[in-house]
């Protein structure tokens, strides 16, 4: 039979390295026990998973619930419909305010907000007054609309409850 000799470095190596894996393996337990929900939202550039959920990650996140943002892409390739330059082209440009112009830059932003986020909110009027009561669902003015993927099926009332705790407060 072989023996086999290890050096003194990798012996320390391990021998150190022991409590600390040791510590994460029980951070990973406990965390995996802490009854908090594990959330991952995709979005297909950066940017998009905060867009379409950020203020409803911001709400899980506040409640101690563990939220991750991904991006699939680093977005270099623009859209799927314009690519590259249109972006950065002098006429969508000469739209944008300028930078030193608060105020106005303000107002822009808040516009293309309300437009993009105000026709959620109009076309998902029944489920906001489902999930939030008539008098709260009628008065909001934005919404976040996204894909709940909950392993492969399509999730029930009860699982909606679970995964959205703060609607109806």
């Amino acid at each position: 039979m072989k023996r086999r000799h290890f050096s003194p470095l990798a012996l320390s190596l391990a021998a150190l390295s022991a409590p600390l894996f040791s510590s994460l393996q029980a951070a990973d337990k406990a965390s995996k026990d802490d009854g908090k929900l594990r959330i991952i939202c995709f979005g297909a550039h950066p940017d998009d998973a905060e867009y379409k959920s950020g203020g409803t990650a911001a709400k899980w996140a506040a409640m101690g619930h563990h939220v991750k943002m991904v991006s699939v892409t680093n977005g270099d390739i623009g859209h799927w419909k314009e690519a590259g330059g249109v972006f950065g082209s002098d006429e969508k440009m000469a739209k944008i305010p300028s930078p030193d112009d608060k105020e106005a830059r303000f107002e822009y932003m808040k516009k293309s907000w309300s437009r993009r986020n105000g026709r959620e909110a109009d076309k998902y009027r029944d489920l906001l007054i489902k999930f939030y009561g008539k008098e709260h669902g009628e008065k909001v003015k934005h919404a976040e609309t996204f894909e709940i993927c909950e392993y492969g099926r399509q999730p029930s009332a009860a699982d909606i409850k679970k995964l959205f705790p703060f609607y109806g407060k």
